[in-house]
């Protein structure tokens, strides 16, 4: 079985607000993308920092294994986190 973990955290330092709630096509970028992953894997999570509007999707959000090193962090609590054998 598949799990799908989607890497939606950061700083946001370049843009200057949470990426996955920029508004894209009608709805926000985070939205998008989970209606699309929806039906392809047996459990996606997130992996981001929590906010209230990422728990208000309802989604799960593992805290980072080792909290503020970045894009590698988050592939491993990724990894970790995931109850399925293969992740992508």
């Amino acid at each position: 079985m598949l799990t799908i973990a989607i890497l939606a955290g950061g700083r946001s330092n370049r843009i200057g607000r949470d990426k996955a709630f920029i508004p894209f096509v009608g709805e926000t970028l985070i939205k998008r993308i989970l209606d699309r992953l929806a039906n392809m894997a047996a459990e996606v999570f997130l992996i981001a920092l929590e906010s209230d509007e990422l728990l208000e999707l309802g989604m799960i959000l593992p805290p980072d294994i080792i909290p503020g090193q970045g894009t590698l962090d988050g592939l491993y609590t990724a990894l970790f986190a995931a109850p399925q054998p293969v992740v992508a």
